[in-house]
């Protein structure tokens, strides 16, 4: 046909709720209230969408997925409700969720056509919430132990993929994650708790962002090939408790993250001839740039470069090409556990305040494959990370030792890890010109303090801050030595800006009454690699 067009779509939108309450007056010596995914089990979503078009003057394909989530797995215990006991109460949330998103476009390699347009769309937004909630209208007349815990775990996937062959072809696509989720203690302002055991309130949250997205344009007169890959995340993890609280055994509030992001983006654009030698998509690209991008985080510091995936198109040459492809990861939030100003805690035995996270973010861009007349290849990759990993005592405390701590989470591999990976290229015969810059910016507080006077009963106090990172920020730009263009532009940028502290402090003038050892220590250790390398042949 003279003009052909292929859509698809596939969405899902998902609002549901795993409660588990008590409202009324119970009686036991023993409630367990659990709510949300059993042991081992995992709700699972996934949208995919795939369109095809060919045709002799237009063909334009399109899918576009998306997956929209919102769940809440709650376990409370309401305002208004009765515990008679002596009881031993336990409040447990949990929620595990997947989530895909896959859209496929491509425009028919043999359909010879004038313009071609294919493009893909992947989004997911991910808003599934955990917590277990004692009411601050509850009322309980004796408690023997209190536990209550929140745990999220949760994975977001998008990928995409765009290409095709025309005159002109032109394949923009995006990969979009966006994520909201919490993990948290809901313990609103109440009258004061007596247990007479323990007290461990925790809450755990994992969270997974995966965004791909791959953009390849063939064309003859013109090609332009455009890859997005976006992670939006700010999950958190929190206990918080608003009730003050006399417990007769240890006290334990903590909270702990783990964040994994990783975006990787590739385009291409070139003319139609296949030929041997590099990478000929934008997913063989995804591939090299990955593997590139493994090379460098191996630590080789004052070392050479390793040698990068070189440029490489199909082997055709269209008049103009233009690839480019941008990575991102944007992460806030992070966990906190806190002893508020009003609610102080009363314990025959230590009281613990810990915080601990684990952040890993990967972002790789890959705009190398550009041969034609007039080539640019431009790839951007950025972190950007504002995050807190806080414990704090801001109530007053009386307890037989006190322990505030701030760490890496024992969960993941001990250290945050943040890596920005660029590769450009242009192969050109008149004009190439080649722009990568990597951009890393982290702010991360660590901190665990204690605000207020507290009196430790001749017990050691121990306050501890611990933040570890690895980085690596790499750029590169090159034009291919064999092109040799009149005009050859080869740029490279890599910045790495970071502020990372851990801060381990008892407050000024703060008194610790009939205290045994104090334990003071903060720790913090950064390895930050940089590099840039720009080059090429022209005449110019």
């Amino acid at each position: 046909s003279h003009a052909g067009v292929g859509v698809a779509v596939a969405v899902n939108s998902v609002e549901a709720g795993f409660d588990a309450h008590i409202a009324g007056s119970v009686t036991a010596a023993t409630i367990a209230l659990t709510a949300g995914s059993a042991a081992g089990t995992t709700s699972t979503f996934a949208a995919t969408a795939v369109s095809g078009a060919g045709a002799t003057d237009l063909g334009a394909a399109g899918a576009f997925a998306a997956d929209f989530s919102d769940l809440d797995a709650t376990a409370s215990v309401g305002d208004g409700s009765v515990v008679t006991g002596p009881t031993r109460l336990t409040i447990t949330a949990a929620l595990d969720s997947d989530h895909a998103a896959s859209a496929l476009s491509n425009l028919d390699d043999g359909a010879s056509t004038r313009l071609g347009i294919g493009a893909s769309i992947a989004l997911i937004e991910l808003d599934d919430d955990t917590t277990a909630t004692l009411g601050g209208g509850v009322t309980i007349t004796s408690l023997s132990g209190l536990t209550m815990s929140a745990t999220g775990s949760h994975s977001a996937t998008s990928t995409t993929e765009a290409g095709g062959a025309a005159d002109v072809a032109i394949t923009p696509t995006l990969a979009l994650n966006v994520s909201t989720a919490d993990s948290r203690i809901d313990m609103p302002t109440g009258a004061a708790l007596t247990v007479s055991g323990a007290v461990t309130l925790t809450a755990t949250h994992d969270i997974l962002a995966s965004a791909a997205a791959d953009g390849s344009a063939q064309g003859s007169a013109g090609a332009a090939g455009a890859a997005i890959a976006l992670n939006l995340v700010h999950d958190t993890a929190e206990v918080v408790p608003g009730r003050a609280l006399t417990a007769g055994s240890e006290v334990r509030y903590a909270a702990d993250l783990v964040v994994d992001a990783l975006a990787a983006a590739a385009a291409a654009a070139s003319g139609f001839a296949a030929a041997s030698g590099g990478p000929t998509s934008a997913g063989g690209q995804t591939g090299a740039a990955a593997a590139y991008g493994n090379a460098m985080s191996g630590g080789r510091a004052n070392s050479a470069l390793p040698s990068m995936p070189s440029a490489a198109g199909t082997g055709g040459t269209t008049q103009i090409g233009v690839a480019a492809a941008l990575a991102s990861n944007l992460v806030d939030g992070g966990a906190r556990a806190v002893i508020a100003a009003d609610t102080p805690v009363t314990s025959t035995r230590r009281v613990t305040v810990a915080s601990a996270a684990d952040i890993d973010v990967d972002a790789t861009a890959d705009a190398s494959a550009t041969e034609s007349d007039v080539g640019v290849g431009a790839a951007v990759a950025v972190n950007e990370i504002d995050a807190e990993n806080v414990a704090l005592i801001e109530g007053t405390v009386s307890a037989k030792g006190i322990t505030v701590s701030a760490g890496m989470s024992s969960r993941d591999d001990g250290s945050d890890s943040f890596g920005a990976y660029v590769i450009s290229g242009a192969g050109a015969d008149t004009v190439g010109v080649a722009g990568a810059l990597a951009y890393q910016h982290a702010a991360l507080d660590t901190t665990a303090e204690i605000r207020t006077a507290v009196d430790p009963r001749r017990g050691d106090v121990t306050v501890s801050a611990t933040s570890i990172h690895d980085a690596v920020t790499s750029a590169s730009g090159l034009l291919p030595t064999d092109d040799d263009p009149s005009v050859g532009v080869g740029a490279s940028l890599a910045i790495a800006d970071f502020d990372l502290d851990a801060t381990a402090r008892i407050g000024d003038g703060i008194g610790l009454a009939a205290s045994g050892a104090i334990n003071l220590a903060a720790l913090t250790i950064t390895d930050s690699e940089v590099y840039a390398q720009a080059g090429g042949a022209g005449g110019i």
